[in-house]
């Protein structure tokens, strides 16, 4: 395309500030009047509009040039966009404004963080053969708002350019005519060439609509393109939720011009709601009325459908509407639209309306400026039975049952994807056949903890306080030595109260030992100081009974280090000193870390049954382990004993406990504690009996096992 020449920009631009004051008219009268010729008005017509609507590119097509040009304002833009598209979008163009989504070239280096696609109106300002079309290109998408008030501008510039150029009302009416009707030309037609032309280029618009069998990309196809087929500037298409059901609801699928659908803008809405309310009429709703006995007149209408018709109205402000029920039968729809055959009456057709089913979907038809048709023409039953035939088949066709599986194995039976699905079979076989050959170790996995097997947990041997703590984590202590001093002063007033009384009683024993050493002859005297001497030795012994117990009971308040070994607590002077601390509560731990090392390890129970069976059987079952401080290195160990009784744990899976004797300890030892990963070897198995242990023994416990007997 050649770009537009600019030279009339700046005589356009002087006068900008006085434009603000004109009526559309009397500023396309003023272009008009600056300018040379009719060619010299439409350059600066795109001069203009691209000031006016802010365009990113401006695009022309008129009989002066042979080649379509462009007004580029965005080079970036410019670049991206595909010219053989802007020519064929430029051909089609009519009098009523039409919209347009218009892709960007994906491979331009500045579409990278654009979008990807940009917004695009077109309308023809002169008819043949003084041709002239315009296309305004936006630098990105348009909310549909904004859209819907730059085409009645635009509309509104089309027509003043028209009449102030001088256009013809009967030329007006033919084009209205011509637009009107898809038949093909006679063959005595003076422009027969250019007719089967556009004959041609309407057949191919309508089997386009059959083009995809996705339902939603059918609704969009056909709004793109009734704008170009229909005198309307804008389509949109309805489609049934649930086409089966006894009163489906209707949602916008699809509104020319416009790539996404903000559902809950109130415009859309209300024309969900409309399409709801006018359905159940199974009729078109035209508005104006038509002078058509079967068109709907809105002052007739029900007062159910009065509201969701002036919603719609307030909202979208059309001049002009039409609502076409589209069937799942093609007869149905042409019945719907008011074709009659020759020998129906008009009770017989609204009898079989009353018959019919409910739509599949609905079309709507909008205008916004000129001189709309009141009535349906034969071009628009048309695109309806077309619209309606396409719309059934994709519906069907997406319900087909499990089509998601069944696509992708139809593309199976190609030629090319057969020779795959034939290697990926043959190299199933060889894996199979090698997987059943190959014999490997079977193991199961464990969780557990390596841990020194001499360890003892230190606790307090009766209730008291913590007066000193001799230790901290780390410590290496000898056998014997004092790690905690508890304090209990009870013990201690205990141990004074029987002290006095032992020796209260050691007095008296003693005075009455001498008075029998010095006793008269008195009997009853010496009988009763025996007495009373036995009496004194009994408690004496009691009180020495009882100091004995008193002073092991002061021993224990020495927690003393019963082997030769290491600390083990963390943070003991925060949670010990100063702290009480009763008969049983756990103080820290002491274990030998240069001794031998084991593994304390949890095996699932689903898993653990040829492992019981080895090791009943004396089978040896070595371990190979890793340590998550050391997941590099493997160690090895040999399992020495299993639980005999499984414990379930807090998720609800029941654990069998084992332990493993570790055989090296490396340099340095281990982490106290230090969580492990293990494999639990158990004897050689085929490879593929090993990779599906688990697989076929679910299957053993929950589908062999109930056909058991």
């Amino acid at each position: 395309m050649n770009r537009l020449d600019a030279s009339t920009t700046a005589s356009v631009q002087s006068g900008e500030s006085d434009a603000e004051t004109m009526s559309t008219h009397q500023t396309v009268e003023r272009i008009a009047n600056e300018s040379r010729d009719q060619a010299d008005f439409i350059h600066r017509l795109a001069t203009h509009l691209a000031e006016t609507f802010d365009a990113a590119v401006v695009a022309v097509q008129d009989s002066s040039f042979p080649q379509p040009r462009m007004l580029i304002r965005s080079e970036s833009i410019a670049a991206s966009l595909d010219r053989e598209k802007l020519r064929e979008q430029l051909g089609a163009l009519t009098p009523s404004v039409a919209s347009f989504e218009i892709a960007r070239d994906k491979n331009e280096p500045s579409h990278q963080s654009t979008a990807a696609s940009v917004t695009a109106l077109g309308v023809e300002i002169f008819p043949a053969p003084q041709f002239a079309n315009l296309l305004i290109i936006h630098g990105s998408q348009l909310p549909a708002g904004q859209m819907l008030s730059e085409m009645r501008s635009l509309a509104e510039i089309s027509t003043a350019a028209r009449q102030t150029m001088g256009e013809a009302d009967a030329e007006s009416q033919t084009q209205q005519l011509v637009s009107q009707t898809l038949s093909v030309p006679d063959a005595g037609s003076k422009s027969i060439s250019n007719s089967l032309d556009s004959s041609r280029g309407i057949r191919s618009a309508l089997r386009a609509f059959h083009s995809d069998l996705s339902p939603t990309a059918t609704a969009y196809r056909i709004a793109s393109e009734l704008p170009r087929l229909l005198p309307c500037e804008r389509s949109v298409v309805l489609l049934a939720k649930n086409p089966s059901a006894r009163r489906p609801r209707y949602q916008v699928a699809a509104i020319s011009g416009s790539s996404v659908i903000d559902r809950r803008s109130p415009l859309v809405r209300s024309m969900n709601q409309l399409a709801d309310a006018v359905s159940v009429l199974k009729r078109p709703l035209i508005l104006p009325p038509s002078a058509d006995a079967d068109a709907i007149d809105p002052a007739s209408l029900s007062p159910q459908l009065v509201p969701p018709l002036e919603t719609y109205l307030d909202e979208s402000g059309v001049l002009s509407v039409f609502m076409i029920p589209l069937f799942e039968s093609v007869d149905d729809t042409r019945v719907a639209a008011g074709e009659n055959t020759c020998n129906e009456s008009d009770q017989e057709t609204r009898e079989k309306q009353r018959r019919q089913p409910m739509p599949i979907a609905m079309l709507m038809l909008e205008t916004f400026s000129g001189e709309p048709s009141t009535s349906i023409t034969p071009a628009m039953v048309e695109v309806a039975e077309e619209s309606s035939s396409a719309i059934s088949n994709a519906i069907r066709y997406d319900s087909v049952f499990a089509l998601p599986v069944r696509r992708p194995a139809a593309a199976a039976t190609r030629r090319v994807t057969r020779h795959w699905i034939l290697a990926g079979c043959m190299l199933l076989a060889v894996g199979l056949l090698a997987g059943w050959f190959i014999r490997v170790d079977h193991h199961v996995v464990a969780t557990g903890l390596a841990r020194p097997a001499v360890r003892q947990a230190m606790f307090a041997g009766i209730d008291g306080v913590v007066n000193e703590l001799k230790v901290k984590d780390g410590d290496v202590v000898r056998q014997g030595d004092v790690l905690v001093q508890l304090e209990n002063p009870e013990l201690t007033r205990e141990a004074q109260a029987l002290s006095g009384q032992l020796a209260t009683a050691t007095e008296k024993l003693s005075s009455v030992r001498a008075m029998l050493l010095a006793a008269s002859d008195d009997s009853r005297d010496s009988a009763q100081s025996i007495l009373e001497q036995q009496t004194l030795e009994n408690q004496i012994d009691s009180l020495n009974k009882r100091l004995q117990i008193n002073r092991e009971m002061k021993d224990m308040l020495s927690v003393k280090a019963p082997f030769d070994g290491q600390i083990v607590g963390w943070r003991l002077n925060e949670r010990l000193k100063d702290r009480p601390v009763s008969r049983g509560d756990r103080l820290f731990a002491i274990v030998q870390r240069d001794g031998p090392w084991e593994l304390e390890l949890k095996l699932e129970e689903t898993r653990a049954g040829e492992v019981i069976e080895r090791h009943a059987a004396g089978l040896n079952l070595p371990v190979q382990f890793a340590i998550e401080t050391r997941p590099t290195e493997t160690f090895h160990a040999n399992l020495s004993a299993i639980g005999g009784v499984a414990r379930k744990r807090a998720d609800g899976r029941n654990m069998v406990d084992l332990v493993a004797d570790i055989d090296t300890i490396p340099d340095g030892g281990f982490r106290g504690d230090a969580e492990v990963t293990a494999k639990i070897v158990c004897g050689r198995r085929r490879y593929l009996s090993s990779a599906l242990d688990d697989v076929v023994a679910w299957f053993h416990r929950n589908v062999l096992f109930r056909f058991r007997t």
